[in-house]
């Protein structure tokens, strides 16, 4: 099984690629480059190059074309904080991009995607601080 983890140089997405690794499975990860994932990311995993925000739907579903999932890790972190009002700023980051891609994972085929939520939703909901 061939899946691309969206987000697979982050926290949440890493660790789904190592899983998913671990389990046997054929894993790509889109990587912005902005960390050198080169040197420290799982081996056995193909890493490709790319923004999803500057990426248009069709070339999305290029890069989705021969996979059988999705692992949708994507989103902003606490390492951002944009400017108020934020509204804007989470549709289009949270929403808008998230729809894009499931489609794109639809129109190239795919039977399977999960999209992950934040690790500071888990935080809020069991009272744990998230710094």
């Amino acid at each position: 099984m061939s899946t691309l983890v969206l987000g697979g140089t982050g926290l949440l997405g890493y660790h789904a690629a190592v899983a998913l690794l671990d389990g046997g499975q054929q894993v790509s990860s889109l990587s912005t480059g902005s960390n050198a994932p080169e040197s420290w990311y799982p081996a056995g995993a193909v890493l490709h190059r790319g923004d999803v925000l500057e990426m248009s739907t069709e070339q999305l579903t290029e890069l989705l074309i021969g996979k059988d999932a999705l692992v949708y890790a994507l989103g902003p972190d606490d390492r951002e904080t944009p400017r108020a009002p934020a509204a804007d700023f989470f549709n289009e980051r949270l929403v808008e991009t998230s729809v894009r891609v499931v489609h794109a994972a639809k129109t190239a085929g795919l039977r399977s995607a999960v999209v992950f939520g934040s690790y500071l939703t888990y935080f809020d909901r069991t009272g744990l601080p998230s710094v």
